[in-house]
């Protein structure tokens, strides 16, 4: 809080330069901060209408724009509304569906209703129960359907002031509607549960339904519990095309259908009703614009991760929601953006207000510093500098996570974004990838002094954490906290030198995923998927680790990970680790912090593997550890054998991991990896089984032999490469 005052008088007396033409330029739009942004909708007229999920309205008169607020939620509405569709039919029409009830009757079978440019909805009852509209489907003409996961297909022909209920039930039994596409007012075409695609030429009197990929075998049901849904259906150029279970078909229309596989896979698909054209998305992120199946156009390359998705088509353009804002491509690749951006506040009154609600936790979410002559400001999206008119965007990287002056230049910032890199931003704007050099080496320089490892898991109803912590004396971390059972901690101070040395090596691997290669394994040794995925607990919600480390000037780093288990999301979540220190952040992909605190953690210190890799990438009983040391003995004895220092042999992997090794201190030794030695090894494995056999067992019958400090033959003494032969 010191801080804060310190930053407000800064602000209050900073001398700020005379308004000019170019300070009135400067970018000073809010930005809109849309939550769970979900779809798009376009006018007849080009309008531009966006939903969230979490039931937001916005509106732009065009692609050039800015957002205008046309709904929020209030109290009077039940919590757990879903925006999940929108159909536009004039510049003051609109129609919003997904889960939706109204204030009086909160039963979930509402849609809700604007003929007045959103200034005022009203709730349209359409049907019977709670529903959930999936499939989704209007007409320029006033038509529009809707269908539910409880299988209702409702329909209205005045653009959503009255509907009636086509059907109550989907056709032969109660299965959802994942997709309507209607071709006119009395024909078109259902996707939905259970593997299932109708038509009708009726408007649903009647209907026919029609065979899928999945009922001609074009691929393999792995589960017969799983849930196979057509979720995409379009007709195009006397052709059907379909999603079903993640993977996209097409077929030619007639008196049957003969499913293919496309000619390489799509995300989604959109018909140009009025050009003919179908502009398509495929999973290696092409954007593609065809006029029939042996024409196709490439229109952009390399999209963005998350575009998987075509919004519409209008006017011959495509229109697709990103990160930036709602983009409009043209066919020959023209892309012109309408960013989530609004001028119905100032951004002085923004932050003036997250100041007033945030204020105890001001810094956190809203970082301000003095670098240089400039007031540098961010909110997590965007980059700020002010100037005699107020605040001003500079840049707008997304997602920021942490932002530091640049130590070297007074006219930049390094920041880490979510995508796990840095970048600086210069007062121009400038933005360009950033590379740091030994990050933690001021740090390290001041030695350790406090050390603290804990663990955690939690989830709805639970929540359980372990505590080790260490405080330096003399040269070792001696054990100053546990929360843990401390009967079953043997082990209870460590080399502060070897820590330090494993930190100052964090930032080799921060910008990259690490290959075997830097575990020093091939590829056929271990087993990828227990190495990068680790333990993930269970039925857990949330587990995590957060190690804080503290300097003798009492400099801070805390260095975390952690993985919300019920995202789906099957990375490794072990990896990346957040470095944050006082002066910089960064993610880090190096294996090495794991193998050197694990020996700290006490035995009945929940996941203990969250910090081991060595034990998860397939590391084996009898591998040799070939060590580097270039101080003192060590140094002569890479002189004359050429790489290496020293050897270990790994003798047990099951908990902690165990080495047999013969050392000057301890002679010949059983004891943990990682607990004096500063480099980690080179990894090399013997290939063939009997020797791996005897090599291990004769070592262990020679556990408490001295050192052979003459380094000779049959004295029954041994070095550390004797033992091993």
């Amino acid at each position: 809080m010191r801080y804060l005052v310190r930053l407000s008088l800064v602000i209050t007396f900073h001398i700020l330069p005379l308004t000019s033409l170019h300070a009135q330029q400067r970018d000073r739009r809010v930005d809109l901060k849309v939550r769970c942004m979900n779809n798009v909708c376009i006018s007849p007229t080009g309008k531009i209408w966006m939903i969230s999920r979490c039931g937001e309205v916005y509106s732009a008169e065009d692609i050039h724009d800015t957002w205008h607020t046309a709904f929020t939620t209030d109290d009077p509405y039940p919590a757990g509304m879903t925006f999940d569709h929108i159909a536009s039919f004039d510049n003051h029409t609109a129609v919003v569906a997904g889960f939706i009830a109204s204030k009086e009757a909160r039963h979930y079978d509402f849609a809700l209703r604007t003929i007045t440019d959103g200034h005022q909805w009203d709730t349209v009852y359409f049907g019977r129960g709670t529903h959930w509209i999936h499939g989704f489907c209007h007409l320029a003409d006033g038509h529009l359907w809707m269908g539910s996961n409880e299988g209702l297909l409702t329909f209205s022909a005045d653009s959503g002031r009255t509907f009636t209920v086509l059907r109550d039930t989907a056709f032969e039994r109660k299965q959802g509607i994942d997709d309507i596409y209607m071709l006119s007012a009395d024909s078109g075409w259902i996707a939905g549960h259970g593997n299932r695609i109708y038509s009708t030429h009726d408007n649903w009197h009647s209907w026919h339904r029609w065979p899928t990929p999945l009922d001609q075998k074009l691929y393999t049901v792995t589960d017969p519990h799983d849930q196979y849904w057509v979720t995409r259906i379009r007709s195009w150029n006397n052709h059907l095309l379909a999603i079903e279970a993640g993977m996209s078909f097409f077929t030619p229309l007639g008196d049957s259908l003969h499913w293919q596989h496309t000619w390489q896979p799509l995300t989604s698909f959109e018909v140009d009703t009025m050009l003919g054209n179908l502009w398509a998305i495929t999973d290696n992120g092409q954007l593609l614009c065809m006029s029939n199946l042996e024409h196709r156009h490439i229109v952009r390359e390399n999209l963005q991760a998350n575009i998987d998705y075509i919004c519409g088509i209008h006017d011959g353009y495509a229109y697709l929601n990103t990160s930036e804002g709602v983009v409009r491509i043209s066919p020959n690749g023209k892309a012109d953006t309408c960013g989530h951006f609004t001028e119905e506040r100032t951004l002085t009154e923004v932050f003036d207000k997250m100041i007033e609600e945030y204020s105890e936790y001001c810094m956190e979410v809203l970082p301000t510093f003095l670098h240089g002559d400039r007031l540098w400001r961010n909110d997590g999206t965007s980059i700020y500098l002010q100037d005699a008119l107020g605040w001003y965007r500079i840049a707008k990287p997304f997602n920021i996570r942490k932002m530091f002056p640049d130590p070297d230049r007074n006219d930049r910032v390094i920041i880490l974004c979510y995508d796990n890199r840095n970048y600086s931003i210069d007062t121009a704007g400038h933005m360009e990838s950033f590379t740091y050099h030994q990050p933690l080496a001021s740090f390290v320089q001041s030695g350790l002094q406090n050390v603290k490892i804990s663990t955690y898991v939690g989830g709805c109803f639970h929540y359980d954490q372990h505590t080790i912590g260490y405080t330096r004396q003399d040269n070792r971390l001696c054990e100053s906290e546990n929360t843990v059972d401390s009967n079953q901690h043997k082990i209870r101070n460590f080399s502060a030198d070897s820590l330090e040395h494993v930190l100052l090596q964090m930032g080799d691997l921060y910008d990259r995923f690490p290959t075997t290669h830097d575990f020093g394994l091939e590829e056929d040794d271990i087993d990828l998927k227990q190495v990068f995925f680790g333990e993930l607990g269970g039925c857990t919600s949330y587990s995590g680790y957060e190690i804080t480390f503290v300097n003798r000037k009492d400099d801070t780093l805390i260095i975390s990970g952690n993985s919300n288990i019920d995202c789906g999301d099957y990375f490794p979540w072990m990896l990346p680790m957040t470095v944050t220190g006082d002066s910089a952040a960064f993610v880090s992909y190096q294996p090495l912090l794991w193998q050197a605190l694990r020996p700290m953690m006490p035995k009945g210190m929940m996941h203990r593997n969250f910090l081991s890799n060595l034990s998860l990438i397939g590391l084996r009983p009898c591998d040799l550890l070939f060590f580097h040391d270039t101080t003192g003995m060590g140094s002569a004895i890479n002189e004359s054998s050429g790489k290496y220092t020293h050897v270990a042999l790994v003798e047990s992997v099951e908990d902690t991991i165990w080495i047999i090794d013969a050392t000057p201190e301890y002679g010949v030794a059983r004891r943990p990896l990682f607990y004096d030695f500063k480099d980690a090894p080179d990894i090399y494995r013997l290939k063939n089984h009997y020797s791996k056999h005897e090599t291990l067992k004769r070592a262990r019958t020679l556990i408490g032999k001295p050192y052979d400090n003459a380094f000779l033959p049959d004295n029954d003494a041994y070095y550390c490469s004797e033992l091993i032969q």
